[in-house]
């Protein structure tokens, strides 16, 4: 057996262990941690190393280390401004509302204590002091020494480079080159090292939390792993609880039991009050045609029920529905396109399709604007922003009124603290948004409805304009 074949052995084990997938282009990221705890046990022999692990076992302290590595821990205080502002304004006084009892706060994956410790310094900003005893915060890691460093409560301040001067300074003391925490926001975070995987009865019990941040922790999951931790977070909130994630990450697709809101700026999901009445979605009616005979022509399927697939979120039933269908005339190249949406939202294999189908429409259609969209996407989903922006400008070159190009470049510019770039976007995305069309909307617009675009586009014209005021005052 191959070094290469130990690798992804392993990886398997690593999924079934943790969640986390480190298969194909992160297999690389696996063989690192490994020579990395080799290098600290003294062991030279991979497959003599890895041979210990022959069965799942969450509980071997060795594995976790290896787990740990596969992650990025960087954070810092006050990380994502919008998310927090959301939750002061809107979620935390809900929660107190809505909840006579304790208000009980997760922030999993936490690292080394930041994300945790800034809602608990938010907590003790904008709670009443009647209240403060109420709201309890948990925080969970799978990383042991993480979870140390964080219990300290002592930072560098490049870990406070994002929080406020006057926060700062009431809430940290200077201790040479460290930052340490005030003992009564220290005090509020219970800390435990736990696998967001393993069954936890007492951790995840129904309906038992107010809160949960989950940031940048589901995008190492396998598909899997994504599927059951949504399932769970869902399960665990309380009616009206809010559920935070990243800004690469999406519920869409995922689970159904959640409320896609926006307020400050921000995302985020909420649990109804009331339960959802689950609506049946059948496949749209076929008119099965005859088998095709040698000569005959192709027969054109209905792109209307491709579009209606995508928009129930029913990927691999689009895929399905696309996979042998050839079209005539311009009508094909929005088909392949079709598919390639249900193909990027399976799995990284069904993802290299979509690639290759990207290329066939340019050659096909050069002039489709939703072409360029399309690999503009592609490109954003790898890293490669300039690309992506330049494709998503091709888009609207050859359609002025391409509302779901000008909402692309606005989120890459907003990434990149560009605030002038992103303001010029989302006005001119508001001013399509009305008259752009529902395929577009559907297959580009990440499964935001045209209203909640809008809401998003005077949201981000707003903070611009507010932030111009105060630069003059």
């Amino acid at each position: 057996m191959t070094s290469r074949n130990h690798l992804e052995q392993f990886a398997g084990l690593i999924a079934e262990a943790f969640g986390l997938d480190v298969t194909g282009p992160r297999l690389p990221l696996l063989a690192s941690a490994v020579e990395n705890r080799m290098a600290a046990v003294g062991d030279a022999n991979q497959e003599r190393y890895l041979s210990r692990f022959t069965q799942v076992s969450t509980l071997d302290p060795e594995l976790r280390l290896i787990a740990s590595l596969l992650t990025i821990g960087e954070t810092s205080f006050f990380r994502t401004r919008p998310h927090l502002d959301a939750f002061v304004t809107e979620a935390l006084p809900a929660r107190l509302k809505a909840n006579p009892g304790t208000v009980l706060i997760m922030s999993a994956g936490c690292a080394t204590g930041e994300e945790p410790y800034t809602l608990a310094i938010l907590v003790r900003e904008h709670v009443l002091q009647s209240d403060l005893q109420r709201v309890r915060i948990v925080a969970l890691d799978l990383d042991a020494s993480a979870i140390a460093r964080a219990r300290e409560g002592r930072y560098s301040s490049w870990s406070l480079r994002d929080t406020p001067a006057g926060l700062r300074d009431r809430w940290f003391r200077r201790d040479g080159k460290q930052f340490v925490l005030d003992p009564l926001v220290r005090a509020m975070v219970d800390f435990r090292v736990a696998n967001l995987l393993a069954p936890d009865p007492m951790l995840w019990q129904p309906a038992s939390l107010d809160i949960i941040f989950c940031r940048n922790v589901t995008i190492y999951f396998t598909p899997e792993a994504l599927h059951l931790m949504a399932a769970r977070t869902a399960r665990t909130l309380a009616p009206g609880g809010y559920l935070f994630i990243g800004h690469a990450e999406s519920m869409r697709g995922v689970n159904d039991d959640l409320e896609l809101h926006h307020s400050h700026g921000a995302f985020f999901y909420r649990k109804p009050v009331a339960p959802h009445a689950r609506k049946s979605q059948p496949l749209p009616a076929i008119n099965t045609p005859p088998p095709l005979r040698e000569r005959d022509a192709p027969v054109a399927l209905d792109l209307d029920a491709a579009i209606d697939l995508l928009r129930q979120e029913r990927f691999a039933a689009a895929e399905v529905w696309t996979r042998d269908a050839t079209m005539n005339g311009d009508a094909r190249p929005r088909l392949l396109l079709a598919r390639a949406i249900a193909l990027m939202n399976l799995d990284d294999a069904a993802r290299s399709e979509a690639d290759a189908l990207c290329r066939r429409i340019a050659t096909d259609a050069p002039t489709l604007a939703e072409g360029h969209m399309l690999d503009g996407l592609l490109r954003e989903q790898a890293g490669a922003e300039d690309a992506a922006c330049r494709a998503y400008r091709a888009a609207l070159a050859h359609d002025a009124t391409c509302a779901v190009a000008q909402l692309a470049l606005g989120r890459i510019a907003r990434q990149r603290d560009n605030d002038e770039a992103a303001r010029a976007a989302y006005q001119a995305a508001l001013h399509l948004l009305p008259g752009e069309s529902d395929a577009r909307l559907v297959m580009f617009a990440g499964g935001f409805s045209r209203e909640l675009l809008m809401q998003l586009c005077r949201s981000e014209v707003e903070r611009v304009t507010d932030a111009r005021l105060v630069e003059k005052t």
